[in-house]
């Protein structure tokens, strides 16, 4: 069998070696087909496949509380009472450990450097079951008041800025400008939800008001299962206790859950929808290589008659010669294969480099035993659905007739091939699909660009300063350094306004508070209004661009006596106070029980888009910094000069009033826009190459098909000519034939693709998935493309001469 098989491939490369043309044109289809497919498994893999590096992986759960906000029902963070509550009554938890996103100011070099981390329970150790690389995980009190800070390294940090040393535990290092002790260092690739890059971890402690506030949410919680106990369990005993502490806590409990998710599931479910799309979307391209392989292989095949019928007299069976042209089909596919993995290694390099991209920043992607597994397998299935056929096709035959060369009977024969019109009309359906997905992802990302941001972003300067250090404890010396900071902003030259937010727009998340609005029915707290909280300083509105359409802004210092002013955007107005103005309104957190308690509202600006151009506005309001100190506070610099050339200006300013505090996020408010849809551009413009490549695959298709079928009419069409049938006949005679096909492929594609597009609903921005426009105008380019591919082979068939035709036949 083996032997036999050596004299198939050696017998292969040989006729292969005799048709070029062929050879290359079958390949180049399943190269690209294959190394799609190869370079989005491998993201995929890497991002949704691969198991996450602990033990029992699939007994890690993330725990959120659930509250109601301005959009909805979501889920968040966890106070402090609620996790000590959960542990002390659950059942189904082997441990609970939390832990929260943080930042530090890395001292020791020129200029402080902002690094990301995390602080971490002790417990962690426990439910992620992780010894670290080196040295030792938190112990329980360490980094209280009193005691000594440790700290550990991320593989990463460790090697750049110690250079692997196994000596740096006990070293010192400064973060937010107070020394800790390296004690450990983690293994490679260890990260906590969501995948962030962090560089190191300190330990979570709480202090005694945290302790007792229950509706101050801030807390990430990871839990490990105990042994057969199942998620479905966990899920209902946590309920339970939701309940029980909304009935013992109505006030800060009434409209909060809990819902439970496996930690590969929350790492995963933002990038999940949009790679399982490409992939599918690779997949349909890789079919439609498959398709134009076997029209290939069976044009192939019927010049190839006389060979097989002479090799069948000789005794070969009808077996033997399928196992011989499968054993092409294989050689080709697996040439395929190896062109496509290196146009897979290229891809994702390129697909990593992308912004946007569905690669979270750190994670490997690359070339692995199961991506060579995967690309050796796609080679081999590629070689049996484009191969078989055409074998069986090409091996029935009469050995009498094939011998005799009876060339016009299978000429009338080929020309009205089923087999081969279905392979044209399915690779025109494919198409169809992959390209009206293009177009919705593409008039989805047209209509978002479209989006009135609700700010002009040209020639602004966005950055963070997060004021680090124990120097900023108390809401004076926040204030003094703000203070300051934008007294020295405007005097920078070419700046025209300078202003402060806590969360830029569309860099951040925000948080909401229930409010009650004075002269409304009073509510229980579950049914009061929510809105966004902000808090700004200086002439932010100025400097981003938002109008102000009443009133006027909040000051940065109240005088003593003063009373708390607040502003609101135009959403704020039209959900609570049905449009009116609402300059002059007051509101309050609660009901207060004196005049004392409520804020009036002084002006109102212009809605932002402030999660992002996809996301509608909510309501917001907006405090003056010098009413809600805030310690991460971002800049926004309007200026007449190129904005980028201010950063260092204004690094110098932030080092004069506090050379320890580091500078993080400096972005031209442009950039910041164009990221806030680059996830949405990279998918488009990836559905937009494969849509592409299937548009030239089934081109091809479509021309090759036509081409064969006017050479194997060529006496046809000669008698035709020579009955009186003029050139025109003969242009709408091939031009028919090709269109017949086109339409019902095109037919057949537009039903499938309002099923299959369906699942772009999420993805689509404005655009309903069974966009009619969008399905009639793909049709149309395809139903041209498949006439320009039949203009070529008509032309070849009106200069048939018809004597020198009937002549040769």
């Amino acid at each position: 069998m083996i032997k036999g098989l050596g004299q198939d491939f050696r017998y292969a490369l040989g006729y292969f070696a005799k048709a070029p043309t062929f050879t290359v044109l079958a390949v180049l289809s399943l190269a690209l087909g294959i190394g799609a497919n190869t370079a989005i498994f491998s993201v995929v893999h890497a991002v949704l496949l691969r198991p996450l590096a602990y033990p029992q992986p699939d007994r890690l759960l993330r725990v959120w509380e659930t509250f109601q906000h301005a959009r909805g029902q979501g889920r968040g963070s966890v106070s402090v009472p609620n996790l000590l509550d959960w542990r002390e009554q659950n059942s189904v938890f082997r441990q609970l450990a939390a832990y929260s996103q943080s930042t530090y100011a890395l001292s020791g070099d020129d200029r402080p450097l902002l690094v990301r981390g995390a602080r971490v329970e002790p417990e962690m150790k426990d439910v992620l079951q992780v010894e670290p690389l080196r040295g030792r995980f938190f112990e329980e009190g360490e980094n209280q008041s009193g005691k000594d800070q440790v700290v550990l390294l991320s593989h990463g940090l460790w090697e750049r800025r110690f250079g692997s040393d196994p000596a740096v535990i006990g070293q010192p290092m400064s973060l937010d400008g107070v020394p800790h002790e390296i004690i450990g260092v983690m293994p490679v690739g260890f990260e906590l939800p969501p995948r962030s890059a962090s560089e190191l971890w300190t330990p979570l402690t709480y202090t005694e008001g945290q302790l007792n506030a229950r509706g101050s949410h801030w807390l990430a919680v990871l839990g490990r299962l105990k042994p057969d106990v199942p998620q479905r369990q966990a899920e209902s005993e946590m309920s339970a206790i939701a309940a029980r502490l909304a009935e013992a806590y109505p006030d800060s409990q009434d409209r909060r859950g809990i819902v439970i998710s496996t930690l590969h599931q929350s790492l995963t479910e933002s990038r999940s929808e949009a790679l399982w799309t490409l992939w599918a979307a690779v997949s349909i391209v890789l079919l439609i290589g498959c398709a134009n392989v076997a029209n290939l292989l069976l044009a192939r095949a019927v010049g190839r008659r006389r060979e097989l019928a002479v090799r069948a007299a000789l005794g070969a069976g009808r077996a033997r010669l399928v196992r011989q042209m499968l054993s092409e089909t294989a050689l080709l596919a697996l040439a395929g294969g190896a062109a496509g993995l290196i146009l897979s290694v290229v891809a994702v390099r390129v697909l990593s480099s992308l912004p946007g991209s569905s690669i979270p920043q750190g994670q490997v992607v690359g070339v692995n035993p199961v991506v060579l597994a995967f690309c050796l397998g796609a080679s081999l299935l590629t070689a049996f659905l484009a191969g078989l056929f055409p074998a069986l096709r090409a091996s029935r035959f009469d050995v009498g007739d094939a011998l005799r060369e009876r060339s016009s009977s299978e000429s009338a024969g080929s020309s009205r091939d089923w087999l081969r019109a279905g392979l044209v009309v399915a690779e025109v359906a494919l198409a169809v699909v992959v390209l009206i997905g293009a177009g919705l992802l593409l008039k989805s990302y047209s209509r978002l660009l479209q989006v009135d941001p609700g700010l002009d972003a040209q020639r602004v300067l966005t950055m963070t300063v997060p004021l680090a250090g124990p120097g900023y404890d108390e809401s004076e010396e926040i204030l003094a350094f703000y203070r300051r900071l934008n007294q020295e902003l405007p005097t920078i030259p070419g700046v025209e306004a300078a202003g402060m937010i806590n969360l830029l727009p569309m860099q951040n998340w925000g948080w909401n508070s229930n409010i009650v609005i004075e002269g409304m029915p009073e509510v229980p707290p579950s049914q009061q209004p929510l809105s966004e909280v902000r808090t700004i300083a200086g002439d932010y509105f100025r400097a981003m661009g938002i109008p102000l359409l009443s009133g006027r802004t909040v000051p940065f210092d109240y005088a003593e006596d003063a009373r708390p002013e607040v502003m609101v955007n135009k959403t704020f107005a039209d959900r609570f106070l049905d449009g009116q103005d609402p300059v002059g309104k007051r509101i309050a957190f609660g009901y207060p029980e004196s005049d004392e308690g409520w804020i009036s509202i002084v002006g109102m600006v212009a809605d932002v888009r402030s999660a992002g151009l996809d996301r509608q506005p909510l309501p917001e309001m907006y405090f003056s910094l010098g009413l809600s100190p805030r310690r991460n506070m971002g800049l926004a610099l309007r200026t007449t000069l190129d904005p980028a050339s201010l950063s260092e200006s204004v690094r110098r300013k932030v080092a004069e009033i506090d050379p320890a505090q580091p500078v993080y996020r400096v972005k031209v408010m442009e950039e910041v826009v164009d990221d806030s849809v680059a996830s949405r551009r990279f998918n488009t413009l990836l559905m937009g190459v494969f849509a592409a490549v299937a548009l030239t695959l089934a081109l091809g298709g479509v021309y090759g098909v036509l081409s064969y079928a006017v050479r194997r009419r060529t006496y046809e069409l000669a008698v035709r000519m020579a009955l009186g049938a003029r050139r025109g006949d003969v242009y709408r005679l091939v031009i028919t034939g090709s269109l017949v096909l086109a339409v019902i492929g095109i037919l057949a594609g537009a039903t499938a693709s309002l099923w299959l597009t369906s699942f772009l609903e999420s993805q689509l921005y404005s655009v309903q998935a069974g966009d009619p426009l969008t399905i009639v105008w793909v049709c149309a380019i395809l139903l041209g493309v498949c006439l320009a591919a039949s203009l070529l082979p008509a032309r070849r068939a009106t200069h048939v001469d018809p004597l020198t035709a009937l002549r040769s036949e």
